[in-house]
């Protein structure tokens, strides 16, 4: 894997494919290294592949870091949006800075798999539709509660009775987490 800076107020993200079982997504999860200088914060963001918009509650809780090594960040959801089964998401995330040492994680991935959207804000991010695309499949991830069963009451008990499954849709640096 390799490294690649970010800006202020610059989404980026990768595409994956969910699986057949999502229901609502509980965080996205990002690894990246902080800049030399104060603290800077981050969010995750559930963006829609086919129509790269923003999708319902998308947008995480901000995280902080104070330091300037690599580690992963989870920006959890207020109130978890859906996530459709077997359907392309754009994974994403945004920082409030950006210096000569902010940079996320990832390898060389598919065609058109990465993207940049350097015209978006932190404050309050906006669908990434100036996004330019590359090949880079980030190092981000998003934890899901799976889908109640044909049939099942659908509600929060039955994701509670079927249990919280976590799912790691892209790990680049195997072992990195505990």
């Amino acid at each position: 894997g390799a490294d690649t800076r970010y800006y202020a107020s610059e989404m980026k993200g990768s595409l994956f494919t969910s699986p057949a079982d999502t229901g609502t997504a509980n965080f996205i999860a990002f690894y990246v290294r902080s800049g030399w200088f104060g603290t800077t914060c981050y969010k995750g963001v559930l963006v829609l592949h086919s129509t790269m918009t923003i999708v319902a509650n998308g947008v995480g809780n901000p995280v902080c870091a104070t330091d300037s090594a690599w580690h992963w960040q989870t920006s959890t959801f207020a109130t978890p949006p859906i996530v459709t089964p077997s359907t392309g998401y754009d994974l994403s995330m945004i920082g409030n800075q950006g210096q000569t040492n902010e940079s996320i994680a990832y390898d060389d991935g598919d065609a058109n798999q990465g993207y940049y959207d350097d015209t978006n804000s932190y404050a309050n991010p906006i669908d990434p539709t100036d996004d330019v695309r590359n090949i880079k499949k980030l190092s981000i991830y998003c934890d899901y509660n799976v889908a109640a069963p044909p049939g099942g009451s659908g509600g929060e008990g039955a994701v509670a009775e079927i249990g919280v499954k976590s799912l790691i849709l892209d790990l680049l640096l195997e072992g990195v987490i505990d």
